[in-house]
């Protein structure tokens, strides 16, 4: 694919340097309630072979349901019982969900917008920071790449492989969290307006291998053995009814495609005293990317609201229009279960948008010309930026430097024979 590539030195230099970053933060890490909660859910698998019916009560009521959660947690542990076991299946699913996506990428935008992609993603603070430590959002970039990789070959012919693929995706980001609903809206959204072909076995064996992570909570529910979930202050609708939580849910649709990591910034520690301006001036230019994702997402799309603007889509190949199809569909994936959500929704609970939120960035940054030096420089400074962003969380946070021994809900004994695992 890049073998005559005038790019394939600096691809493959990116590449390496968000691998050696995604390393760096996911064995470097310390462990907090989450991590801790899922660690005794995949120890009560490797110690007693007790599969879960789900992997965690919401605070939203309700809970994470199925077994594969536990499996994925459980399964380095089987072979190395360390506390960072588990960090090496999301750390695959991050190199996987970014193989699946630069084909595509490569097929529309060719090495150049290659190129792109793994500076705006693979190098992307908002990921490494959110799958650089053990929770949910870690494993979701997989299903996620799933579900466009599948749909955007589903768009020219029926396959039961990947219509099984597309199926099982929903399945699998269903046990891992419940944004997975945006997926399920934007498939909706491409069945209904004709822009994937659904070959029905496939749809059937997506079906039942996905069922079949379900059966331990089949047989809990036929014996009443289900734990009530966590009360919810919150009800159906709420965010649409307050305004402020679902514009905040929408806003995430263009925050997502760059750099800004406001508040992980404030969080560091080092920025007290004579270096706060320095903090302030990363926050905005944190902030000033959005400004320029605003920009990407009004020029990407406005040809689909307003009429003035129709010819903007004479350029776009038919690939490219469906894949500003499949954008549109995240977004109305995000829309309503931004207005259904019973709670305010947080950046990373809307991680799995990440492949569609960052189609107008993409295309953008793809149309400008590399032989001509304010790009360059511009890419460069994004480059930058983007290390600097990284290395700000990564030696500033608590949660990426030990403070102790043991963690103090193993001091606190409040969970139970863990204790081999920081050994």
């Amino acid at each position: 694919m890049l073998k005559h590539s005038k790019y394939r030195n600096l691809i493959i230099l990116f590449f390496l340097i968000g691998l050696f970053l995604q390393l760096l933060v996911s064995f470097s890490y310390w462990v907090g309630g989450d991590q801790m909660h899922l660690l005794e859910l995949g120890m009560r698998l490797v110690d007693g072979g007790n599969l879960s019916s789900f992997s965690k009560l919401k605070e939203g009521g309700g809970a994470n349901l199925g077994s594969l959660m536990q499996i994925l947690v459980a399964g380095p542990l089987f072979i190395w019982e360390n506390f960072r076991a588990p960090m090496l299946v999301p750390i695959l699913f991050n190199i996987g969900a970014y193989l699946m996506i630069s084909k595509i990428i490569f097929e529309n935008y060719q090495d150049k917008g290659l190129l792109i992609f793994t500076i705006i993603f693979w190098l992307s603070p908002i990921r490494l920071y959110n799958t650089g430590f053990l929770w949910e959002p870690a494993y979701i970039l997989l299903p996620a790449a799933m579900h466009l990789y599948s749909a955007y070959y589903m768009r020219s012919k029926k396959s039961a492989y990947l219509t099984f693929m597309h199926i099982f995706s929903l399945f699998v980001g269903l046990q891992i969290h419940n944004s997975v609903l945006i997926l399920v809206i934007a498939s909706l959204y491409l069945l209904f307006s004709r822009k994937v072909k659904v070959e029905w076995k496939g749809f059937a064996l997506g079906l039942f291998t996905g069922l079949l992570f379900f059966i331990p909570l089949i047989l809990d529910v036929l014996n009443n053995n289900l734990p009530e979930s966590t009360s919810s202050s919150g009800y159906l609708g709420q965010s649409l009814l307050k305004v402020a939580p679902f514009l905040k849910g929408v806003l995430y649709f263009v925050k997502m495609t760059t750099f800004d990591m406001v508040k992980a910034i404030q969080e560091t520690s080092f920025w007290d005293g004579s270096y706060r301006w320095i903090m302030y001036i990363f926050q905005i230019l944190s902030i000033s990317v959005v400004v320029f994702g605003v920009y990407a997402n009004y020029k990407y799309y406005r040809g689909s609201i307003f009429k003035k603007w129709a010819n903007d889509y004479q350029s776009f190949s038919p690939t490219n229009l469906w894949l500003k199809d499949y954008g549109v569909s995240i977004f109305w994936g995000l829309i309503i279960s931004a207005a259904l959500s019973p709670i305010t929704l947080q950046a990373w609970m809307v991680l799995i948008i990440i492949f569609g939120a960052i189609l107008p960035l993409q295309h953008l940054l793809s149309s400008f010309s590399f032989n001509e030096q304010k790009p360059k420089l511009f890419m460069l400074a994004f480059v930058i930026i983007e290390l600097i962003m990284v290395f700000t969380f990564y030696f500033g946070q608590l949660k990426f430097n030990r403070p102790e021994q043991y963690p103090k809900e193993l001091q606190e004994q409040k969970y139970e024979n863990l204790e081999r695992l920081f050994e």
